[in-house]
């Protein structure tokens, strides 16, 4: 399994990242898909078997510090240096420019971050189901379970078995699991289409340290981007924020304030849950590439109109990503 090291002077010691690449290696475009609390790269293979067929581009899956395949080291996360760790993953794979940024809840609020840190290698960053910090999940979903003492419940259960049914109302709506799964999907409801796709996960995927999810966990509950470097974010790579309007881990009202703040795009799926890459597969990854593809044509115009000299042809392809590594260094 690829494995890249990260943190090699942030930290007691190195940790090693776990990634997949999906498509051709010289595809002009790339995209790097950041997952959500607790929880693998795996989750994103709707996204990745789409993306594969594509023969534009390339994605990029992993595994965040302390989940799945990646290492978990005890201590203190927080996003800031969980973006740290996916911008040197970046580096050590030699991505270093034309790189769209797909973030889902904690891996939105890693996204932040990341593009803030070096946002001249990013040509779009997309916001799904996520929030800019200082917030907590409703305090109770439709299925009358309170969303607050569902993670800790959780957690404590070893069986997934048992785990995976609290999961569920948690990241989808009520209506979405009662209703017909798709004709090809060999089963009756959503409900048991996503029960036993995680529960395949769970099997494929190696145990969550406890190191690895209380650390994840803090770094979700410290998570906080000012207004203003919202607002710098929002200078500096087009942007879209994308939000369900049942959501029952992050309140819709997040990705409101995240949209106004920053000045982008908001696109709300109404009726929606947490889970959208997985819920709504097709939406959603049609979505995406649109607006990936807007934002490179963007880029291609600006790049144009300041062909007068201001881009120097022969500087290092790598050289930002480093810049950034240095001016950003070890997280406050």
């Amino acid at each position: 399994m690829p494995h890249a090291t990260v943190a090699s002077t942030r930290g007691p010691a190195p940790i090693k990242i776990y990634y997949e690449l999906w498509g051709k290696s010289t595809a002009p475009n790339r995209v790097v898909f950041i997952m959500g609390l607790n929880n693998s790269c795996r989750s994103w293979q709707k996204q990745a078997d789409y993306f594969q067929t594509l023969p534009d581009w390339q994605a990029l899956l992993f595994d965040n510090r302390g989940v799945g395949s990646s290492d978990s080291p005890s201590g203190r996360y927080t996003t800031s240096e969980m973006a740290l760790d996916t911008l040197e993953l970046l580096l050590s794979i030699g991505w270093s420019q034309n790189i769209h940024c797909v973030g889902v809840s904690m891996g939105g609020m890693i996204a932040e971050e990341l593009v803030l840190k070096c946002p001249v290698i990013f040509s779009s960053c997309i916001l799904v189901s996520t929030h800019a910090g200082g917030t907590l999940p409703p305090v109770d979903d439709n299925w009358s379970v309170p969303s607050l003492t569902s993670i800790p419940r959780m957690l404590a259960m070893k069986d997934p078995t048992h785990r995976v049914p609290l999961m569920l109302p948690l990241l989808y709506p009520k209506h979405h699991l009662e209703a017909k799964a798709p004709a090809d999907s060999g089963y009756e409801t959503n409900y048991e289409m996503h029960r036993d796709s995680i529960l395949d996960r769970i099997k494929r995927t190696r145990p969550q340290p406890l190191a690895g999810a209380i650390g994840q966990i803090s770094a979700a509950m410290t998570h906080s981007v000012s207004e203003a470097r919202l607002k710098l974010l929002g200078k500096s790579v087009p942007c879209m924020v994308v939000s369900g309007t049942i959501d029952n881990l992050v309140r819709p009202s997040n990705s409101f304030y995240l949209a106004n703040t920053i000045g982008c795009r908001l696109e709300i799926y109404p009726l929606g849950g947490h889970a959208l890459p997985s819920e709504q597969p097709e939406w959603f990854n049609k979505l995406i590439l649109e607006f990936m593809l807007e934002a490179n044509a963007k880029k291609a115009n600006s790049i144009a109109a300041s062909a007068n000299g201001q881009i120097n042809g022969t500087e290092s392809k790598q050289a930002p990503v480093k810049a950034g590594l240095k001016a950003n260094g070890k997280s406050k």
